[in-house]
């Protein structure tokens, strides 16, 4: 994209109309986002570090880049040997559907920044 004499990619994640929460979280060594349901529906996207993120259909390790979506009421867990730093939003507007302009990874939700 170049507006503005910028030079950069841009990954759309999500639009809403109504209330959308937006958090940084930082998972330290051995880190530990607890079992739980979401109250929402949930992205959460990878910024920096390693981890592991479990739902419904098991587990798996992710890294910067990546991207998980949970639906509401959906039970899920986050940790991180090394430490990690995730974005999370969370809206009931959000939809698997709303992460066309990603790369899906697997059947755990898990999708790619292309």
């Amino acid at each position: 994209m170049n507006v503005f004499d910028s030079d950069f990619q841009l990954s759309h994640i999500c639009q809403t109309s109504t209330a959308t929460n937006i958090s940084l979280m930082t998972l330290e060594e051995n880190g530990v986002i607890g079992n739980h349901q979401t109250v929402t529906n949930q992205v959460l996207i990878v910024l920096n570090g390693t981890g592991n993120v479990a739902g419904k259909e098991g587990g798996k390790t992710v890294g910067p880049g990546d991207v998980v979506f949970w639906d509401k009421g959906e039970w899920h867990e986050t940790t991180s040997e090394c430490g990690m730093q995730v974005m999370v939003i969370e809206s009931d507007e959000l939809r698997k559907s709303d992460m066309l302009t990603l790369k899906r990874m697997d059947d755990l939700s898990i999708f790619k920044m292309k």
